[in-house]
């Protein structure tokens, strides 16, 4: 028995020893440049309409792959990145991989200057969808400054959030999404003054988000603000162009002293005379591009409070 266990013991460490030469040599060998190449051009093959720019790809000792300065384009303007982040992470989850799952688990990270997005992604085998879960902090808004520029409009904030999804990357939209967000300490321009206000302050701003069948469906929307509080669910119909996709939001706002009181006799008494337990109801459909917002009180659709010269 003592031989035996001698044995075992040698044994496991000679093993031990030999998996660590194995990580070693894989790490040293692994083709970091050649792995961007073929990153690139998948994502390239899948999103036509998109140019992916990845500064460099640098090896992280155990088998971690780390890319700088990931950018996103569109394919007509390769200037103004749509989309930066300083670094992406990614990494076997070793967790994941002892669990002997029929899908490769990986681990990954992005980074910009404020906040991260980091979660689990497993890698399908064929014909089996992706599924990426993971936790969004402290995602600035205003990092997305050329999308907003193309809706014609400002937004800022600090995004949060969970968020679950299974699909195919070639094609996300037909996916399945499960997302909890929130904004703190925002505000969205407007295109159309509301209330005399060319632009939304909020405190917070929250919902549950779901995506299936390119439909990407608002619940339990909530929008907390100095000027008033709102209550609103919805959707967007995705379409091949984004900024044409079509919004169709319902909700309920209460209009707080602060915004009533700053704003002229008649507007003010007229929103008063149309609240129907202290609240407002507003419809906003169209487009992302171009989308409209009509609030209907006690007696039918208000026009007076739309115009920006009501305060």
């Amino acid at each position: 028995m003592k031989r035996f266990g001698r044995w075992l013991l040698v044994s496991l460490a000679y093993l031990v020893y030999t998996l660590g030469v194995v990580v070693v040599l894989l790490w040293i060998l692994f083709p970091a440049d050649g792995v961007l190449v073929w990153l690139q051009g998948k994502l390239q093959n899948a999103y036509p309409g998109l140019a992916w720019n990845i500064n460099r790809v640098e090896k992280e000792f155990p088998l971690g792959i780390t890319f700088a300065d990931v950018g996103v384009y569109e394919k007509n303007d390769q200037e103004n990145p749509l989309i930066l982040f300083n670094e992406m992470r990614i990494s076997p989850a070793v967790e994941g991989m002892l669990k002997l799952k029929k899908q490769v688990p990986v681990a990954y990270r992005l980074k910009t200057p404020e906040g991260t997005i980091e979660g689990e992604l497993s890698l399908p085998g064929k014909g089996l969808p992706a599924q990426c879960s993971g936790e969004i902090r402290n995602i600035e808004l205003g990092m997305f400054e050329e999308i907003w520029k193309k809706i014609n409009r400002t937004a800022s904030g600090s995004m949060s959030g969970t968020f679950q999804y299974s699909g195919f990357w070639q094609d996300p939209l037909h996916g399945e999404l499960q997302a909890s967000v929130e904004v703190r300490d925002g505000e969205i321009g407007l295109q159309q003054g509301i209330f005399g206000l060319e632009q939304i302050d909020f405190h917070l701003m929250s919902a549950s988000v779901n995506l299936k069948d390119r439909i990407f469906s608002l619940d339990s929307g909530m929008m907390e603000s100095r000027l008033f509080t709102a209550n609103y669910e919805g959707s967007l119909q995705f379409a091949d162009n984004l900024y044409t996709s079509a919004l169709n939001i319902q909700g309920l706002m209460e209009p707080r002293s602060e915004l009533l009181g700053g704003m002229n006799n008649t507007a003010a008494s007229l929103i008063r005379s149309q609240l129907q337990n202290n609240k407002l109801s507003f419809v906003i459909n169209g487009t992302l591009f171009e989308p409209g917002i009509i609030f209907r009180g006690a007696s039918g659709i208000i026009d007076g409070i739309i115009e920006s010269g009501g305060r």
